[in-house]
């Protein structure tokens, strides 16, 4: 391990491989257990000390375990680790704040995220962007501080919570092509928390608003709208926000401290304490009191999840998800076929199953290096989309991330009937099954036996 002093602790040529991976060794291949997975590696007196680490293939069993582990640990958190290029693929990782720091400066690569969870009080935090070079006047520093500006009056006026521009902790990753930042808010000293990442994005409603009102300067995405400079669209459920000193998988640009940031003033700042104040739900959030009021009833909110933005908010009786290939494997080549007349090189990122109180069940996909939408005709630039399989009626929809698309419905497109069949028999053995199955072993048992049923639909989606 390093030296804490380091600029960058980590990144050097004499670091371990990373423990969360065996030696020649798929993510699929290790041994598995109620959605956790073994690493066979001996961890040392001092890393025990710390409190466990485990490693677990879904989200929702690693969020269960973090939730019983916090009663023996109060800083238990949840992390995310992306492994896979190829089908978009994450692993979890619980572990107590120290042991995860312990473990995360000795990684040769690092491209992990903090879950912070639906329930969770949290910081004000941004991902701020905008094209270079589609934007190629515009003044960096005089287009940020505006956006501080506007924070601070903001917060002043809704909330009466007083701050200044040193209360924000900037970490950078910008290259010649891009602006990329994620901005961290310490509210005071008092560090007023937000209810939840939803109630933030309640807060940015407004705050989007006051900054299109009358801003020096105006931005634009490569559609020819003009945007603000923070994406509105990381403000959801079990959000997966990339960590201090971390790139995005197969990229090299890692968030730093920027150089614009006057969080820490003259002092020096240790790799440390940046990372435990670029959380987004701070350390001993126990002894946290100070919630600001949310903005918006939750009763009055639609669900910021994809796969319902087709309905209203319901109670969920049931729900699914993973990352890569899903259980099931006619439907969702039915749709890369589709996709791939777009995108040849196109596959599933990650896939959901919601079944609501009335029997309804949704399968939404969410493909990656697609992005067509049906709305403008064409690929966006930067926002994905997803698509979302009605069940029960047999049909598919395609909707869009970008703020300028997400009320857009695309036409309701028939699925086969063979592939319905299959679909419904899949969805309903999982749900029977789902804490006794290997969902690796549904997938083998379904490729074996998928049938050629889809070219006589190949112009189903022509318009």
């Amino acid at each position: 391990m390093q030296d804490d002093d380091a600029p960058y602790p980590g990144f050097s040529a004499k670091c371990p491989k990373p423990i969360g991976r065996l030696e020649n060794e798929p993510p699929e291949k290790r041994a598995r257990l109620d959605g956790q997975f073994v690493v066979s590696r001996r961890e040392s007196l001092y890393e025990i000390s710390l409190g466990p680490l485990e490693f677990f293939t879904r989200q929702r069993f690693a969020i269960a375990r973090r939730s019983e582990l916090v009663k023996s640990y109060p800083n238990a958190r949840v992390f995310s680790q992306e492994i896979s290029e190829e089908n978009g693929g994450r692993h979890y990782i619980v572990t107590t704040l120290e042991r995860f720091w312990y473990w995360y400066t000795n990684q040769a690569i690092r491209n992990i995220y903090e879950v912070i969870e639906l329930d969770k009080p949290c910081r004000l935090y941004f991902d701020l962007e905008y094209s270079k070079e589609i934007n190629g006047n515009i003044d960096h520093q005089r287009l940020y501080e505006y956006f501080i500006e506007t924070n601070i009056s903001l917060l002043k006026e809704l909330f009466d919570v007083e701050v200044q521009k040193s209360d924000f902790l900037a970490l950078d990753s910008s290259n010649d092509a891009k602006f990329s930042c994620h901005l961290i808010g310490h509210l005071t000293k008092k560090d007023y928390l937000f209810a939840n990442n939803v109630a933030i994005g309640s807060y940015t409603k407004q705050l989007k608003q006051r900054l299109l009102d009358n801003p020096p300067q105006r931005i634009f995405n490569a559609d020819g709208q003009e945007i603000v400079l923070f994406d509105e669209g990381v403000y959801t459920k079990n959000r997966n926000f990339r960590l201090f000193l971390s790139t995005k998988l197969g990229k090299d640009r890692f968030l730093k401290h920027a150089m614009y940031c006057t969080f820490y003033g003259s002092a020096e700042s240790k790799s440390k304490q940046i990372f435990f104040d670029a959380l987004c739900v701070p350390a001993n959030l126990s002894s946290h009191e100070n919630i600001l009021p949310d903005l918006e009833s939750p009763l009055s909110r639609v669900s910021e999840t994809a796969s319902s933005a087709a309905q209203q908010l319901q109670p969920l009786e049931y729900v699914r998800e993973g990352n890569g290939l899903s259980p099931f494997i006619e439907l969702e080549e039915f749709l890369l076929q589709m996709f791939r007349r777009w995108k040849p090189d196109v596959y599933m990122r990650q896939w959901k199953v919601t079944i609501d109180k009335n029997k309804k069940p949704i399968i939404t996909f969410y493909p990656a290096n697609c992005r067509y939408c049906f709305k403008i005709g064409r690929q966006h630039k930067s926002n994905s989309q997803f698509w979302a399989v009605n069940v029960s009626k047999g049909d598919v929809v395609q909707r869009c991330f970008d703020p300028d698309c997400r009320s857009f419905t695309s036409n309701y497109f028939p699925i086969p009937k063979s592939i319905m069949e299959a679909t419904r028999k899949r969805l309903n053995a999982d749900k029977e099954a789902e804490e006794n199955e290997d969902p690796l072993e549904i997938l083998l048992e379904s490729k074996s036996d998928k049938q050629p049923c889809l070219t006589q639909w190949n112009g189903i989606f022509d318009e």
